[in-house]
């Protein structure tokens, strides 16, 4: 007992509850993902190519989104950054749980994502489709990505060069 009271004294102990607390909900999404795989094949009639993709699309959405999550805690902070992942990923299980129905839907779970902004942006959307960037706005301060199963890397990237410049915008107006 007395050597986990210096590790906790090494270091500052809500942030390493906070940081513990965040790995365990992402992993745990991922590993759930997992476990439901024979189910989940059971229920949608997959085949073992298709349960190898829908297990990967999620960790593959996860470390693609690090790039622009970065880029908004820039913006809003890091705290506010990891909560709109974390808000992310549970919209991306409440689409799951409530209408996945086939394989291309599995797969739009675990690319589905959100970008919370600390303020409106319903005329994002505009600014968006006028650069050629189709995206829409819920909550009205939510931005939803939901990418097409086919992007490729330079789809991706064209995004992230349109989307990051344009909140950026956003939050600089003032109210």
């Amino acid at each position: 007992m007395a050597a986990f009271r210096t590790f906790l004294k090494s270091g500052h102990a809500p942030t390493l509850f906070a940081s513990f607390l965040y790995f365990t909900y992402c992993c745990g999404v991922w590993v759930t993902n997992g476990a439901m795989a024979p189910f989940i094949k059971e229920s949608l009639h997959l085949s073992p190519a298709q349960i190898g993709v829908m297990l990967s699309v999620p960790i593959f959405a996860g470390a693609v989104m690090r790039f622009p999550l970065g880029i908004l805690a820039q913006y809003i902070g890091r705290k506010n950054a990891t909560l709109v992942e974390m808000g992310g990923i549970a919209l991306a299980l409440a689409f799951g749980y409530f209408y996945v129905e086939s394989f291309n839907q599995l797969l739009a779970m675990g690319l589905m994502l959100g970008i919370d902004l600390a303020k409106p942006c319903g005329d994002l959307v505009k600014r968006a489709a006028d650069k050629g960037l189709l995206i829409s706005v819920t909550a009205d301060s939510v931005i939803r990505l939901v990418p097409p199963l086919i992007i490729t890397q330079a789809e991706a990237d064209e995004i992230v060069a349109i989307l990051c410049p344009l909140i950026k915008q956003l939050l600089a107006e003032k109210p």
